[in-house]
Protein backbone atom coordinates (compact mmCIF):
# COMPACT_ATOMS: atom_id res chain seq x y z
CA UNK A 1 0.00 0.00 0.00
CA UNK A 2 1.34 3.44 -0.88
CA UNK A 3 1.39 4.91 2.35
CA UNK A 4 1.53 8.72 1.39
CA UNK A 5 -1.47 8.32 -0.87
CA UNK A 6 -3.48 6.48 1.99
CA UNK A 7 -3.03 9.46 4.46
CA UNK A 8 -3.99 11.66 1.60
CA UNK A 9 -7.25 9.80 0.88
CA UNK A 10 -7.92 9.90 4.40
CA UNK A 11 -7.52 13.25 5.27
CA UNK A 12 -4.45 12.64 7.99
CA UNK A 13 -3.32 15.56 7.13
CA UNK A 14 -0.76 16.01 10.55
CA UNK A 15 0.82 12.74 10.05
CA UNK A 16 1.46 13.71 6.01
CA UNK A 17 2.36 17.13 7.23
CA UNK A 18 4.79 15.75 10.29
CA UNK A 19 6.48 13.52 7.34
CA UNK A 20 7.05 16.09 5.24
CA UNK A 21 8.50 17.62 8.09
CA UNK A 22 10.75 15.51 9.48
CA UNK A 23 11.73 14.16 6.34
CA UNK A 24 12.82 17.69 5.13
CA UNK A 25 14.87 18.32 8.40
CA UNK A 26 16.62 15.12 8.44
CA UNK A 27 18.25 14.86 5.31
CA UNK A 28 19.48 18.04 5.39
CA UNK A 29 20.91 17.38 8.52
CA UNK A 30 22.33 14.56 7.00
CA UNK A 31 24.24 16.60 4.14
CA UNK A 32 26.00 18.33 6.98
CA UNK A 33 28.13 15.10 7.84
CA UNK A 34 29.18 14.65 4.57
CA UNK A 35 32.81 15.45 5.13
CA UNK A 36 32.93 13.01 8.03
CA UNK A 37 32.90 10.13 6.10
CA UNK A 38 36.52 10.80 4.48
CA UNK A 39 37.61 10.57 8.51
CA UNK A 40 36.53 7.51 9.84
CA UNK A 41 33.40 5.79 8.38
CA UNK A 42 32.91 2.59 10.82
CA UNK A 43 30.22 3.78 12.87
CA UNK A 44 26.64 5.35 12.35
CA UNK A 45 24.68 7.90 14.61
CA UNK A 46 21.79 6.94 15.07
CA UNK A 47 18.78 9.01 15.66
CA UNK A 48 15.14 8.58 17.71
CA UNK A 49 12.45 10.23 18.84
CA UNK A 50 10.06 12.24 16.75
CA UNK A 51 12.14 13.08 13.77
CA UNK A 52 13.08 9.26 13.33
CA UNK A 53 9.64 8.13 13.63
CA UNK A 54 8.63 10.94 11.09
CA UNK A 55 6.36 12.79 13.22
CA UNK A 56 8.17 15.89 14.55
CA UNK A 57 6.50 19.09 15.29
CA UNK A 58 8.55 22.62 15.55
CA UNK A 59 9.63 22.31 18.82
CA UNK A 60 10.97 19.04 18.83
CA UNK A 61 14.61 18.08 19.94
CA UNK A 62 16.40 15.25 18.47
CA UNK A 63 17.76 12.13 19.94
CA UNK A 64 20.78 10.51 18.99
CA UNK A 65 23.76 8.25 19.80
CA UNK A 66 26.38 6.36 18.37
CA UNK A 67 27.33 2.46 17.41
CA UNK A 68 30.64 2.28 15.89
CA UNK A 69 32.44 -0.92 14.86
CA UNK A 70 35.04 -0.73 17.37
CA UNK A 71 36.72 0.72 20.21
CA UNK A 72 39.08 2.88 17.74
CA UNK A 73 36.35 4.39 16.07
CA UNK A 74 34.56 4.86 19.59
CA UNK A 75 37.64 6.69 21.07
CA UNK A 76 37.24 8.88 17.31
CA UNK A 77 33.92 9.40 17.85
CA UNK A 78 34.50 11.26 21.57
CA UNK A 79 37.32 13.34 20.20
CA UNK A 80 34.98 15.20 18.03
CA UNK A 81 31.32 14.62 19.39
CA UNK A 82 31.76 19.14 19.61
CA UNK A 83 31.45 18.61 15.72
CA UNK A 84 28.15 16.80 15.67
CA UNK A 85 26.41 18.25 18.65
CA UNK A 86 27.39 21.33 16.58
CA UNK A 87 25.98 20.12 12.80
CA UNK A 88 22.92 19.23 14.83
CA UNK A 89 22.10 22.98 16.17
CA UNK A 90 23.17 24.48 12.75
CA UNK A 91 19.43 23.46 11.89
CA UNK A 92 17.65 24.83 15.17
CA UNK A 93 17.54 21.24 16.52
CA UNK A 94 17.76 21.12 19.93
CA UNK A 95 20.03 17.81 20.78
CA UNK A 96 19.75 15.08 23.89
CA UNK A 97 20.16 16.28 27.28
CA UNK A 98 23.30 15.49 29.04
CA UNK A 99 23.22 12.43 31.39
CA UNK A 100 20.48 10.69 29.73
CA UNK A 101 20.18 7.56 27.62
CA UNK A 102 21.53 9.46 24.46
CA UNK A 103 24.52 10.96 23.38
CA UNK A 104 26.32 7.69 23.93
CA UNK A 105 28.86 5.64 22.04
CA UNK A 106 28.99 1.64 21.75
CA UNK A 107 30.86 -0.64 19.96
CA UNK A 108 28.06 -3.00 18.29
CA UNK A 109 29.72 -5.97 20.51
CA UNK A 110 29.11 -3.57 23.92
CA UNK A 111 25.56 -3.29 22.32
CA UNK A 112 24.49 -6.48 21.46
CA UNK A 113 26.32 -8.52 24.25
CA UNK A 114 24.51 -9.82 27.52
CA UNK A 115 20.79 -9.15 26.41
CA UNK A 116 18.96 -9.74 29.81
CA UNK A 117 22.02 -9.55 31.60
CA UNK A 118 23.56 -7.44 34.49
CA UNK A 119 25.01 -5.13 32.55
CA UNK A 120 22.35 -4.63 30.29
CA UNK A 121 20.97 -1.37 31.93
CA UNK A 122 17.76 0.45 31.46
CA UNK A 123 19.41 2.63 29.17
CA UNK A 124 21.11 0.07 26.95
CA UNK A 125 17.91 -1.90 26.26
CA UNK A 126 15.93 1.41 26.12
CA UNK A 127 19.02 2.72 22.95
CA UNK A 128 18.55 -0.97 21.44
CA UNK A 129 14.72 -1.17 21.25
CA UNK A 130 14.55 2.33 20.09
CA UNK A 131 17.25 1.59 17.42
CA UNK A 132 15.06 -1.49 16.22
CA UNK A 133 11.86 -0.32 16.63
CA UNK A 134 12.13 3.61 15.33
CA UNK A 135 16.08 4.27 14.77
CA UNK A 136 17.09 5.89 11.72
CA UNK A 137 20.67 7.55 10.96
CA UNK A 138 21.62 10.67 9.38
CA UNK A 139 25.20 9.26 9.34
CA UNK A 140 25.83 5.65 7.45
CA UNK A 141 22.57 4.20 6.93
CA UNK A 142 24.40 1.45 5.92
CA UNK A 143 25.84 0.61 8.61
CA UNK A 144 22.74 1.37 10.71
CA UNK A 145 21.62 -1.33 8.95
CA UNK A 146 23.97 -3.64 9.43
CA UNK A 147 24.03 -3.20 12.89
CA UNK A 148 20.26 -3.70 12.68
CA UNK A 149 21.02 -6.88 11.26
CA UNK A 150 23.18 -7.74 13.64
CA UNK A 151 20.57 -7.21 16.57
CA UNK A 152 17.81 -9.31 14.82
CA UNK A 153 20.64 -12.21 14.84
CA UNK A 154 20.84 -12.46 18.19
CA UNK A 155 16.89 -12.32 19.34
CA UNK A 156 16.82 -15.09 16.50
CA UNK A 157 19.06 -17.82 15.91
CA UNK A 158 19.11 -20.43 14.08
CA UNK A 159 17.80 -22.62 17.34
CA UNK A 160 14.36 -20.14 17.28
CA UNK A 161 11.63 -22.51 16.87
CA UNK A 162 9.63 -22.64 13.21
CA UNK A 163 6.20 -23.14 15.09
CA UNK A 164 6.07 -19.89 17.15
CA UNK A 165 7.00 -16.18 17.15
CA UNK A 166 10.31 -14.52 17.59
CA UNK A 167 9.61 -14.48 21.33
CA UNK A 168 12.94 -13.24 22.79
CA UNK A 169 12.34 -10.17 20.39
CA UNK A 170 8.45 -9.54 21.88
CA UNK A 171 9.32 -10.48 25.29
CA UNK A 172 12.64 -7.33 25.09
CA UNK A 173 10.22 -5.37 23.83
CA UNK A 174 7.36 -5.91 26.38
CA UNK A 175 10.40 -5.27 28.80
CA UNK A 176 11.09 -2.03 27.43
CA UNK A 177 6.95 -0.53 26.99
CA UNK A 178 6.61 -1.17 30.75
CA UNK A 179 9.97 -0.14 31.65
CA UNK A 180 9.26 3.02 30.42
CA UNK A 181 6.10 3.91 32.55
CA UNK A 182 7.60 2.29 35.72
CA UNK A 183 10.76 4.90 34.46
CA UNK A 184 7.49 7.90 34.02
CA UNK A 185 7.06 7.33 38.32
CA UNK A 186 9.95 7.77 39.23
CA UNK A 187 10.74 10.77 36.62
CA UNK A 188 7.65 12.69 37.63
CA UNK A 189 7.84 11.49 41.04
CA UNK A 190 11.32 11.38 42.66
CA UNK A 191 13.43 12.98 39.67
CA UNK A 192 11.19 16.47 39.59
CA UNK A 193 10.43 15.61 35.57
CA UNK A 194 7.65 17.64 34.04
CA UNK A 195 4.40 15.41 34.42
CA UNK A 196 1.98 16.42 31.65
CA UNK A 197 3.95 16.17 28.54
CA UNK A 198 5.36 12.87 29.63
CA UNK A 199 2.12 11.30 30.74
CA UNK A 200 0.64 12.16 27.46
CA UNK A 201 3.95 11.05 25.17
CA UNK A 202 3.44 7.29 27.37
CA UNK A 203 -0.50 7.64 25.85
CA UNK A 204 0.47 8.13 22.26
CA UNK A 205 3.64 7.52 20.42
CA UNK A 206 5.19 5.35 22.77
CA UNK A 207 1.91 3.03 22.72
CA UNK A 208 2.18 3.31 18.85
CA UNK A 209 5.94 2.29 18.38
CA UNK A 210 4.82 -0.49 20.74
CA UNK A 211 2.30 -1.77 18.67
CA UNK A 212 3.66 -1.37 15.61
CA UNK A 213 6.58 -3.62 17.26
CA UNK A 214 3.85 -6.09 18.21
CA UNK A 215 2.59 -6.64 14.81
CA UNK A 216 5.95 -7.67 13.89
CA UNK A 217 6.32 -9.94 16.17
CA UNK A 218 3.23 -11.65 15.06
CA UNK A 219 3.97 -11.80 11.45
CA UNK A 220 7.12 -14.32 12.05
CA UNK A 221 4.71 -17.32 13.94
CA UNK A 222 4.95 -20.36 11.41
CA UNK A 223 8.33 -19.08 9.67
CA UNK A 224 11.67 -20.73 9.78
CA UNK A 225 14.17 -19.05 11.73
CA UNK A 226 15.83 -17.26 8.27
CA UNK A 227 12.03 -15.70 7.06
CA UNK A 228 11.64 -14.52 10.75
CA UNK A 229 14.71 -12.69 10.73
CA UNK A 230 13.61 -11.14 7.11
CA UNK A 231 10.43 -9.50 8.44
CA UNK A 232 11.62 -7.36 11.40
CA UNK A 233 14.79 -6.77 8.81
CA UNK A 234 11.98 -5.77 6.31
CA UNK A 235 9.42 -3.88 8.38
CA UNK A 236 11.80 -2.01 10.75
CA UNK A 237 13.14 0.36 7.99
CA UNK A 238 9.57 1.85 8.17
CA UNK A 239 8.30 4.21 10.94
CA UNK A 240 5.88 2.62 12.95
CA UNK A 241 3.20 4.97 11.07
CA UNK A 242 4.45 3.37 7.78
CA UNK A 243 4.71 -0.10 9.25
CA UNK A 244 1.15 -0.27 10.97
CA UNK A 245 -0.87 0.73 7.14
CA UNK A 246 1.55 -1.89 5.73
CA UNK A 247 0.35 -4.68 8.03
CA UNK A 248 -2.98 -3.03 8.29
CA UNK A 249 -4.39 -1.41 5.55
CA UNK A 250 -7.55 0.60 5.57
CA UNK A 251 -8.10 -1.13 8.90
CA UNK A 252 -6.07 0.79 10.83
CA UNK A 253 -8.07 3.79 9.60
CA UNK A 254 -9.78 4.74 13.21
CA UNK A 255 -6.64 4.85 15.67
CA UNK A 256 -4.69 6.75 13.10
CA UNK A 257 -7.37 9.17 12.91
CA UNK A 258 -7.13 9.56 17.23
CA UNK A 259 -3.21 9.61 16.24
CA UNK A 260 -3.38 12.81 13.91
CA UNK A 261 -5.12 14.70 15.93
CA UNK A 262 -2.66 14.03 19.13
CA UNK A 263 -0.19 15.30 16.43
CA UNK A 264 -2.23 18.58 15.72
CA UNK A 265 -2.23 19.06 19.12
CA UNK A 266 1.42 19.48 19.49
CA UNK A 267 1.97 21.48 16.68
CA UNK A 268 0.21 24.25 18.64
CA UNK A 269 2.21 25.88 20.82
CA UNK A 270 -0.89 26.69 23.22
CA UNK A 271 -1.43 23.01 23.98
CA UNK A 272 2.41 22.07 24.71
CA UNK A 273 2.31 24.90 27.33
CA UNK A 274 -0.51 23.90 28.79
CA UNK A 275 1.21 20.40 28.87
CA UNK A 276 4.20 21.64 30.43
CA UNK A 277 1.50 23.28 33.45
CA UNK A 278 0.01 20.18 33.90
CA UNK A 279 0.83 18.08 37.23
CA UNK A 280 0.11 15.21 38.86
CA UNK A 281 -2.20 17.81 41.08
CA UNK A 282 -5.87 17.36 39.63
CA UNK A 283 -6.30 21.29 40.07
CA UNK A 284 -3.69 21.55 37.16
CA UNK A 285 -5.42 19.39 35.05
CA UNK A 286 -7.65 21.63 31.96
CA UNK A 287 -10.66 20.55 30.16
CA UNK A 288 -8.32 20.21 27.07
CA UNK A 289 -6.31 17.83 28.91
CA UNK A 290 -8.91 15.62 30.06
CA UNK A 291 -10.35 15.45 26.48
CA UNK A 292 -7.15 14.52 25.05
CA UNK A 293 -6.74 11.74 27.73
CA UNK A 294 -10.40 10.64 26.92
CA UNK A 295 -8.86 9.99 23.48
CA UNK A 296 -6.00 8.16 24.45
CA UNK A 297 -8.60 5.48 25.76
CA UNK A 298 -10.08 5.16 22.64
CA UNK A 299 -7.24 5.43 20.83
CA UNK A 300 -5.93 1.94 22.98
CA UNK A 301 -9.19 0.52 22.24
CA UNK A 302 -8.99 0.85 18.20
CA UNK A 303 -5.36 -0.23 18.74
CA UNK A 304 -6.72 -3.68 20.61
CA UNK A 305 -9.42 -3.99 17.86
CA UNK A 306 -6.89 -3.90 15.25
CA UNK A 307 -4.96 -6.32 16.34
CA UNK A 308 -7.80 -8.29 16.69
CA UNK A 309 -8.65 -7.75 12.95
CA UNK A 310 -5.55 -8.57 11.79
CA UNK A 311 -4.82 -12.14 13.89
CA UNK A 312 -7.18 -14.52 14.94
CA UNK A 313 -8.39 -15.17 18.55
CA UNK A 314 -6.46 -18.27 18.06
CA UNK A 315 -3.48 -16.44 17.33
CA UNK A 316 -0.74 -16.93 20.65
CA UNK A 317 0.38 -13.13 20.35
CA UNK A 318 -2.96 -12.41 22.00
CA UNK A 319 -2.03 -15.15 24.97
CA UNK A 320 1.47 -13.70 25.40
CA UNK A 321 0.19 -10.03 25.98
CA UNK A 322 -1.48 -10.96 28.82
CA UNK A 323 -0.27 -14.28 30.44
Amino acid sequence: MDVAQFLKDNSLKNIAKSIKHSTKVVSEMAKQFDDFKLFDPNFSMIICGSYARREATLSSDLDYFFIADDNKTKENIKKNTNYFSTKVSINGVRGPSEGGAFNQIETIDEFINHIGGNSDSNEKFTRRILCLMEGDSIFRKDKHREYVKKIISVYITENTSSHGMATFLLNDLIRYYRTVFVDFEYKTNSAGKAWGIRNIKLLFPRKLMYFSGILVCALTIQRRWEEKREIPEEYLRLSPVERIVRICGTDCLSALSYYDSYLSRMNAEEFREMLEKTSQDRETHSLEFYRIRNDSFHFSMELLNLLRKRFHDTHPIHRYLTI
